[in-house]
């Protein structure tokens, strides 16, 4: 108990005027362990402060001067922690691997307590909802059942309406986080439209840029919104973009920023038609406003009709180094020897191009740095020009076909330019049906 107190009292004990531009704490790791404070600009993140915890892993971490008021998040090796900074001083205690006793920082307190009991209303209501489905009748356990229901949900709309209309600085960090709050995304996507959705989207108020609010509430628009047989991920991407960038017209000081994090967010989820649609809306503004930014916008790699980009530095299974193209026309298959969808798909999709459609070349390339592992699956898929880049996901194949997982391909014309993508092997053969 003593040596708690004396925690307590060396996180508390210091001058007020070095206090209130720090933050300091105590984590669950050893002494002399490494922690880095990173600024949040929508999908950039600047280190802008790091120290090294002392004896009983205490640290002090300096804010920088002009430190600006939002979220700051803190990390070290096998944990993080987000902290929201209003000028006044903050300490924390690391009691578990996911729990922190706040000593200092009412924000920050009251940002973390009204969402965890938000968390707890919605919750409990699902729960409930989940037992009166499971059980059928008028028993009285329902009954009591389905009148908390509706004593939670009065609980939580006066709650909601509290964060939608109170200025406090933790209310409105936490505003656009609150279709986020639910264990059961089907339940949100019922009480928003897709346009409400959308709607929350506010690029007036800076919060949004200054924690990463932005990357997650395109995430969660894919969780709420999931794509139907009539509105596949590209329709859906071009909604949200779309409705983005009609905003942006409000905000232009933000129109490079926000196009550039959408640029790199769509080319890790392999979609061409909205990196077509970004260029586009890109390349009506003015590019003295911003000749580089501009400039690096503008090129889409990936969508139909683009030159397909060189295939370079890659080995053969001779070991020889090539510089090459694809195959063209043909079909341009990525994948790893170790990714069990390729292993699944890419033997039935070899025999039935090889039956339905002889002509089409086909570019196989590895992105494996294993080199035995590729070499012992190549005999499954002969007449296939195969190569492998030795670098893996961190060679120049990656960057410029911008992959992030495989199986993906990539449908090539007799002039080397994109047809299509596809994700899939079943989308690939329709496509060729």
């Amino acid at each position: 108990m003593k040596q708690y107190l004396l925690t307590i009292a060396l996180l508390l004990s210091s001058s007020a005027l070095i206090y209130a531009t720090s933050i300091r704490g105590k984590v669950l790791a050893p002494a002399g362990t490494t922690l880095y404070l990173y600024d949040y600009r929508l999908h950039v993140s600047d280190t802008v402060g790091e120290v090294k915890s002392g004896l009983d892993s205490l640290f002090l971490m300096p804010l920088p001067k002009n430190a600006y008021h939002g979220f700051y998040r803190l990390v070290w090796e096998g944990g993080f922690v987000d902290v929201l900074y209003a000028g006044e001083a903050i300490s924390f205690e690391q009691t578990h691997a996911n729990e922190f006793n706040i000593l200092r920082g009412s924000h920050w307190q009251t940002y973390r307590q009204t969402k965890e009991r938000l968390r707890r209303l919605r919750d409990n209501q699902s729960r409930l909802t989940q037992l009166i489905e499971a059980y059928e009748g008028e028993s009285r356990a329902l009954i009591i059942a389905s009148k908390q229901i509706k004593k939670l949900a009065k609980a939580e709309a006066r709650l909601v309406k509290s964060i939608q209309t109170n200025n406090n600085f933790a209310y409105r960090h936490l505003r656009f986080e609150l279709p986020f709050l639910a264990t059961n995304p089907t339940t949100m996507a019922a009480t928003y439209t897709r346009e409400q959705y959308l709607d929350l989207l506010d690029l007036s108020d800076t919060v949004q840029l200054h924690f990463n609010l932005v990357p997650q509430m395109l995430v969660a628009y894919y969780r709420l919104f999931e794509p139907t047989e009539n509105e596949d991920e590209e329709v859906l991407a071009i909604s949200f973009i779309n409705r983005v960038f009609d905003k942006l017209e409000l905000h232009p000081m933000y129109f490079y920023g926000v196009a550039d994090f959408l640029r790199i967010g769509f080319q890790q989820m392999n979609q061409p038609r909205a990196l077509q649609l970004i260029a586009q809306k890109v390349a009506t503004q003015n590019a003295c406003a911003n000749p580089q930014q501009h400039e690096r916008l503008l090129p889409i790699r990936m969508a139909p009709g683009a030159a397909a980009p060189a295939l370079t530095d890659l080995v053969k299974a001779d070991g020889s180094t090539v510089n090459t193209q694809a195959v063209a026309p043909g079909i341009l298959v990525f994948w790893t020897a170790d990714c069990p969808h390729c292993l699944r798909d890419l033997p039935p999709l070899h025999l039935w191009l090889k039956n339905n459609h002889p002509q089409l070349g086909v570019t196989a390339v590895a992105l494996d740095a294993w080199e035995t592992g590729w070499k012992a699956e190549l005999l499954q898929l002969e007449g296939w020009q195969h190569l492998r880049d030795p670098k893996g996901w961190g060679g120049a194949t990656s960057e410029n076909y911008l992959l992030s997982a495989t199986p993906f391909f990539v449908r090539i014309d007799s002039n080397g330019k994109i047809i299509d993508t596809y994700r899939s092997e079943a989308a690939l053969r329709k496509s060729l049906e």
